[in-house]
């Protein structure tokens, strides 16, 4: 009785043992999706290992980049899936081969504690491109040279629209400076004191600002006075920026308040048409007063100076 009781205990353990070590029977298997491919097409190697204990891996397989015709082309992150403390690892790397023939991806081991674990080769065919069998094949042939009288046309064709374009140019700055000519240019035999003065005039009684046209009424103003400036001293104030056109008044032996005063006006013109800003009423007399001062001044100055000594 007691040899069967110990017989029985023995037979227990035995069994428990034999189901804990089979608990993490762990399987390694490296896998492709595919065994024949044409040169250069891509096969997804899958690497598993199965039913493993955490930490059990020292260190996971070392696949090369190379490795008997093939090349891996990228190479997957490793999956881990935990499930009720058995861990499974997975990698998908993605390689290829250039070389046609029967080529055998060797076996691959993996370091799992004290033992190593090795998956079975794999064996892959990579085909040649038949291209005999290609319905859209055409064998290369040599260059044959071609006359291009097409091109000839079209150059010819170019070089006319080229010129018609230029002569349309041409033709548009000559109206525009006849245009500027006229403008500038008095159509009476005024002194160009005596026209500036009656333009300013003239634009006063308009009384543009009281009328919401106070943008209008400052351009009005800055154009009478460039064709002033270039009818009285043959001054190219009317292709000047502000700046350049300030700069080279500048020079000029009038009154310095009143050249101030004129300076400030110009200012504020520009302001008005590009800043939109809307100044006092006042500013507008100020304005006009600031201009015919200057315009004095200078038909003064230049009545006592020699011609053509302030040209630019």
């Amino acid at each position: 009785m007691k040899f069967s009781k110990t017989y029985f205990l023995f037979l227990v353990i035995l069994i428990g043992s034999f189901g804990v070590s089979n608990s993490f029977a762990q399987t390694f298997s490296a896998q492709v999706d595919r065994e024949k491919i044409m040169i250069g097409e891509k096969i997804l190697l899958t690497i598993k290992v199965e039913d493993v204990k955490p930490n059990a891996i020292s260190q996971w397989v070392s696949f090369p980049d190379t490795i008997n015709h093939f090349e891996v082309v990228e190479r997957g992150k490793i999956d881990t899936i935990k499930v009720d403390g058995i861990i499974n690892y997975q990698q998908v790397i993605n390689i290829t081969s250039f070389d046609s023939g029967r080529w055998e991806i060797p076996s691959i081991n993996l370091q799992f504690g004290s033992s190593v674990l090795s998956s079975k080769p794999i064996t892959i065919d990579v085909l040649s491109v038949d291209v005999s069998q290609l319905k859209d094949y055409h064998d290369i042939k040599e260059i044959v040279e071609v006359k291009d009288e097409k091109s000839k046309l079209i150059i010819i064709i170019l070089i006319i629209i080229t010129l018609i374009a230029l002569a349309i140019v041409v033709w548009i700055l000559r109206k525009k400076r006849t245009a500027i000519t006229q403008t500038i240019e008095p159509t009476d035999n005024r002194l160009p004191l005596d026209w500036a003065l009656s333009e300013l005039n003239k634009l006063q009684q308009e009384d543009l600002p009281s009328q919401g046209l106070v943008k209008q009424f400052y351009q009005r103003m800055t154009d009478i006075s460039r064709q002033y400036f270039y009818r009285q001293l043959k001054h190219s104030a009317i292709h000047q920026t502000t700046d350049e056109w300030m700069f080279s008044l500048q020079e000029l032996p009038v009154d310095t308040n009143i050249k101030t005063t004129f300076f400030q006006f110009i200012r504020l013109a520009d302001t008005v048409k590009f800043a939109k800003y809307l100044p006092p009423l006042q500013e507008h007399d100020n304005s006009l007063h600031a201009a015919a001062n200057m315009f004095k001044s200078v038909a003064a100055w230049k009545a006592q100076t020699p011609p053509n000594s302030i040209q630019r």
